[in-house]
């Protein structure tokens, strides 16, 4: 990415802010469909909640182990003028995400009760192990996200954030 000056990068922040709200009102339907499809899929509700929860584990991933929040890579990145800064400003960035991963995953491992805190449910000893394993690809995909938004990627940062919506309304279609 070549050095861009302000008015580069707001042509193209607001191409990319005409691409996501076309991209999150094309998939707005689809979060009902998923509703729908996780709703009849299983009479008792207990689907549902499990996703709900899955989903509010991921954002607390987000929230409490992300260097900094979302935004702090796509602020910073762009205005870095040299290759040298941009590759320490990633690695750096890599390193803190993953350290953020390890300490997450010690957490659920030396602290089960955290776990069960959090959900407050109890929460058995395979779901411990897959939610532990699902904390660094949680936030690899966060980080991926703000590497694309920070190289001024607007319209593929806003397809990934929807690839959730998109892979669990097609499972959940499958299901039903």
């Amino acid at each position: 990415m070549t050095n861009l000056k302000a008015d580069d990068v707001t042509s193209h922040a607001r191409r990319g802010a005409a691409w996501a709200l076309i991209i999150s009102a094309a998939a707005f339907p689809l979060t009902y469909l998923r509703e729908f499809f996780l709703a009849h899929t299983d009479d008792t509700a207990e689907l549902r909640g499990s996703f709900a929860l899955l989903v509010l584990f991921i954002t607390a991933i987000y929230t409490f182990l992300f260097p900094g929040g979302r935004n702090v890579f796509p602020a910073y990145y762009p205005k870095l003028k040299t290759d040298d800064e941009r590759s320490r400003f990633v690695s750096g960035f890599v390193y803190l995400v993953f350290l953020g991963a390890a300490l997450g995953m010690l957490l659920i491992t030396l602290c089960p009760g955290v776990l069960e805190f959090a959900l407050d449910e109890p929460v058995d000893r395979d779901t411990r192990v897959v939610l532990t394993c699902l904390i660094p690809f949680a936030l690899v995909s966060v980080l991926a996200n703000s590497i694309v938004i920070g190289s001024m990627s607007f319209a593929w940062a806003a397809l990934m954030q929807r690839a959730q919506l998109l892979l669990v309304t097609g499972v959940a279609g499958l299901m039903f």
